[in-house]
């Protein structure tokens, strides 16, 4: 199965490296389930918006009264990509953007024209690839 959006674990990943919750199209809501733990609900930040929710008022909202897992936003693949640049320059080379499917696993590269890639992931979804990019090039922006 192929899920749509990143987890709740994603989400306060993304948040926690300073992307904003503004650009999250989804999130998560947890809502009391009668057990120990929440029940986890996916909506599009559309149904939240119908609401009257936003990811910003509700985990700032969330902050204050603890309850960090109330609402997480959370991007689809379509949100991550838009995230993602079209194009890295490195030492006077472009690499270009590609995602490719490989089998059962989903990659996510930046390659120059003679097909050498500067960065790649490979992962069970492209949600998760997109994620982990996204994840890799914040670090890298950070050390460079």
């Amino acid at each position: 199965m192929i899920k749509d959006c990143t987890s709740v674990e994603q989400g306060r990943m993304l948040v926690a490296l300073g992307i904003s919750s503004s650009t999250a199209d989804k999130c998560w809501i947890a809502m009391e389930s009668g057990k120990d733990e929440p029940a986890l609900y996916p909506l599009s930040m559309e149904q939240a918006r119908e609401n009257r929710m936003t990811a910003d008022r509700f985990l700032t909202d969330i902050a204050k009264k603890s309850k960090p897992d109330a609402l997480t936003p959370a991007w689809s693949l379509t949100a991550l990509l838009d995230l993602l640049p079209s194009e890295i320059k490195d030492g006077g080379r472009i690499y270009s953007f590609r995602m490719n499917k490989i089998g059962d696993e989903y990659q996510i590269c930046y390659s120059d024209s003679d097909s050498h890639d500067l960065y790649s992931i490979l992962e069970d979804t492209p949600v998760n690839a997109a994620f982990k990019m996204l994840c890799l090039l914040n670090e890298i922006k950070e050390y460079n």
